[in-house]
C-alpha cells in the first residue's frame, strides 16, 4: 500500500511543477515577462512618429531645370528600418547629452522657433508674441557649434535693440547683450569666439555664446546683414557683408579692417559664404525686377575684390556645399546661380527655392532648407529640385527667417 501512494505523490507533484513553468493567463502568441506587444498596424505613439529618415520626394514637385552635371540622386530611405525607429544612443557617458543626434531649428519674427527631425514635421513650434513685424522679440539668424545654437535678431519698438537666445537642444535661453542701438542680423562661430553683427555698431563677441561684450575696437559700418567665418586663401578670418555693398573683415572679431564702404545707396549684399579659399558675397537691388538685378562678387584674400557679376534678380542667399557656391534668387523668381570658385556662374532654373536658404548634412545626405513666404519650409536634396512643402498651421504665421542643422 505505501508504494502506490508514494507513486501517485510524485506523478501529482511532477505535473504541478510543469503546469506552473508556463503561465497560463498569457495568450501563446503574446511575449512572455511582460514584453510590450503592439498590433503590426497600429499607429506609431505621438513622440515616434518623427521619423529622422523620412526625406523629401522630389517627385512630389515638378523638377527643375537639371545642371550640366548631373545632380545627386535623391537620397531613398531605407525601407528595411522600422518607421519609428529611435535616433541614436548618446555619447558614451552623456545619459541626455544635448544634440547626440541632428536637430534642425528654425527661428523667426514674433520670436518664433521650433525643430524637426527631418524638415517635414516640426515640434515645439513655440511664437513668443505676436504681429508679425519689426519688434524687440524677432530672430533673424542663427547658427550652430560646440553642443549649441545660437539666434540672433531684435528690432525696433520703438527704441531699437538687440536680442541673443541660446538652444541646448532642450531649452531657449534669453542670454544678456550689451546696450546696442540696432537689430542683430547675423552670427557665426570661429577662431574660439562666437560673433554677432547688426543694423547698427557695434560687433558683439562670445566666447561662450552666454556672455557678449563689445568686440570692435574700431568702428565698424552701420547696416551689416550677414557674417560667415571660414578660410579665405590661406588665412581664416570672419567676413561681414552689408548695406551699400559694404564689406569688411577679422581674424578675431576684435580687431575688422580691410573695409569696403558703402556706396551709400539702398542696394546690398545680403548674405555671403565660404568655400575653397574663395568668400563670395551675394544680393542686389531689391524689388527691382529680375533682369541685372543681382549681384555676386567675390575675393581670394579678403581684402580685394574682383569678378562682380550682375545678372538676374536679388540673390538674397548664398551658401556653399560639395565644393560649390549656391546662389539663390527670392521667392517667386526662380533662379540659381551655381559657382565651383565664384568667378564663373551656370545661371538656373528651380522649382521654387524660396528664402532664406541653408544647408548642411542631414545624416549622410546633403539637405536644403528654404522658406516661402511667409512660413512655409521646402526642403530638397540638391538645391534646385525642391520637395513637397510643409505649411505650419499656427493662426497668423509669423515669418520664418533662418535654419540651422545642428547635431553631429
Amino acid at each position: 500500500m505505501r508504494l502506490p501512494l508514494l507513486a501517485l505523490l510524485l506523478v501529482t507533484a511532477c505535473d504541478a511543477a510543469a503546469r506552473a513553468r508556463v503561465p497560463l493567463d498569457v495568450p501563446p502568441d503574446e511575449p512572455p515577462d511582460g514584453a510590450a506587444k503592439r498590433a503590426p498596424d497600429a499607429a506609431p505613439a505621438p513622440d515616434l512618429v518623427r521619423d529622422r529618415a523620412a526625406l523629401p520626394d522630389a517627385a512630389d514637385d515638378a523638377p527643375g531645370a537639371a545642371l550640366a552635371d548631373a545632380p545627386p540622386a535623391p537620397f531613398v530611405p531605407d525601407s528595411s528600418a522600422p518607421p519609428d525607429a529611435a535616433p541614436p544612443p548618446p555619447d558614451a557617458g552623456e545619459a541626455d547629452a544635448a544634440f547626440s543626434g541632428q536637430l534642425i531649428v528654425a527661428v523667426g519674427n514674433d520670436g518664433r522657433h521650433m525643430s524637426s527631425l527631418n524638415g517635414k514635421i516640426w515640434m515645439d513650434d513655440t511664437r513668443e508674441t505676436a504681429g508679425n513685424r519689426d519688434g524687440t522679440r524677432n530672430l533673424l539668424a542663427v547658427a550652430y557649434a560646440n553642443r549649441q545654437v545660437v539666434a540672433v535678431g531684435g528690432g525696433c519698438d520703438p527704441r531699437c535693440a538687440g536680442r541673443v537666445v541660446v538652444f541646448d537642444g532642450h531649452t531657449w535661453e534669453e542670454v544678456p547683450v550689451p546696450d546696442a542701438t540696432g537689430r542683430l542680423t547675423g552670427v557665426a562661430y570661429g577662431n574660439g569666439a562666437w560673433v554677432a553683427v547688426g543694423s547698427m555698431p557695434p560687433v558683439l563677441r562670445s566666447t561662450d555664446g552666454k556672455h557678449w561684450s563689445v568686440a570692435a575696437k574700431v568702428a565698424v559700418p552701420p547696416g551689416l546683414r550677414a557674417v560667415a567665418y571660414g578660410t579665405v586663401g590661406t588665412t581664416p578670418m570672419f567676413v561681414a557683408v552689408g548695406d551699400g555693398y559694404t564689406r569688411v573683415t577679422s581674424l578675431d572679431g576684435m580687431n575688422w579692417t580691410h573695409l569696403v564702404a558703402s556706396n551709400g545707396t539702398s542696394e546690398a549684399y545680403r548674405a555671403v559664404a565660404i568655400g575653397n579659399g574663395v568668400v563670395v558675397a551675394a544680393g542686389g537691388r531689391p524689388d527691382s525686377g529680375t533682369i541685372d538685378s543681382g549681384r555676386l562678387v567675390r575675393s581670394l584674400d579678403g581684402i580685394n575684390w574682383t569678378d562682380e557679376l550682375v545678372r538676374g534678380p536679388e540673390m538674397p542667399s548664398v551658401v556653399h556645399a560639395d565644393g560649390k557656391f549656391y546662389a539663390f534668387s527670392g521667392a517667386g523668381d526662380n533662379i540659381l546661380q551655381i559657382s565651383a570658385d565664384g568667378k564663373e556662374w551656370l545661371m538656373q532654373g528651380t522649382n521654387g527655392a524660396g528664402s532664406n536658404v541653408a544647408v548642411g548634412h542631414l545624416g549622410i545626405t546633403r539637405f536644403f532648407l528654404s522658406r516661402i513666404s511667409p512660413s512655409t519650409v521646402k526642403i530638397s536634396t540638391d538645391g534646385y529640385t525642391w520637395g513637397p512643402t510643409a505649411a505650419m498651421s499656427m493662426p497668423g504665421d509669423s515669418i520664418i527667417n533662418a535654419f540651422v542643422i545642428a547635431g553631429p
